[in-house]
């Protein structure tokens, strides 16, 4: 049997923290860029603020979501669209058996 919280728009305190955690590493990341602009860290930092002051779990999951997607923005990483959408380039380095044969063959 699962236990069901009253209310589901509510937060646990781990919940709550997880989402403060990324919110930060996403501002943190903003603050990192050369190119960030004091607008757009305040803007960002409200959203971490509002984190902390939110009372309903939806609310604050989206200030996290405005600020991580506003740092992927940022370092242009693409939507998730974008992403399946990219054709995938197969890796160029060698495989780690690949480097071991070589070093056996110089010997």
């Amino acid at each position: 049997m699962t236990t069901r919280r009253p209310n589901a728009a509510t937060m646990s305190i781990s919940e709550r923290s997880q989402a403060i955690g990324r919110t930060q590493g996403a501002l943190k990341a903003l603050g990192e860029h050369p190119r960030s602009s004091k607008k757009e860290l305040g803007h960002a930092r409200e959203h971490l603020n509002a984190c902390y002051s939110y009372g309903s779990g939806d609310h604050v999951w989206d200030a996290v979501s405005k600020v991580e997607t506003m740092a992927e923005r940022r370092y242009g990483v693409p939507s998730p669209d974008e992403q399946n959408h990219a054709p995938r380039v197969p890796s160029r380095t060698p495989t780690r058996g690949a480097c071991d044969t070589r070093k056996r063959l110089r010997r």
